[in-house]
């Protein structure tokens, strides 16, 4: 979850945050810095700046995915609990955009042994290096 002290400036408007202000604190969730949605990236934002931007509701509803999906911690291939950190492996956002394929794997967890085994690991790297080479992903 991103750090609030008072006196820092909302990612939005540039303004200095309060204690006595809403504020609205987003976690780390967008890989891409080139994603449109990377500016909420682990940010502290005026809750009026947040409610008032036109992707509040996308970034709103992605939060909520990612959260509520990872609370699961159900393997996405073979359904079966993922019991250890050290056997877990999860998405956040890899793509806002729903016509780029990597969304498709956008909040999706594994247990480390079915995702080596079922390729995806090498499909999610080749699409992200892929991406690099097209000048759409940065990391």
């Amino acid at each position: 979850m991103a750090l609030f002290i008072s006196g820092m400036k909302c990612c939005l408007c540039g303004e200095i945050m309060s204690d006595e202000q809403k504020v609205k604190m987003l976690p780390p969730f967008v890989l891409n810095k080139l994603d449109p949605l990377f500016l909420f990236h682990d940010s502290s934002i005026h809750v009026d700046c947040f409610n008032s931007h036109p992707l509040s509701e996308k970034v709103a509803r992605l939060c909520h995915d990612i959260v509520l999906k990872h609370a699961s911690k159900r393997c996405d291939i073979c359904s079966s609990i993922i019991n250890t950190h050290r056997e877990y492996v999860g998405f956040s956002c890899l793509s806002s955009d729903e016509l780029n394929p990597l969304s498709r794997y956008n909040a999706t967890q594994y247990h480390k042994s079915c995702f080596a085994d079922s390729g995806l690991d090498k499909i999610i790297r080749d699409m992200v290096s892929a991406q690099k080479e097209g000048g759409i992903w940065q990391d």
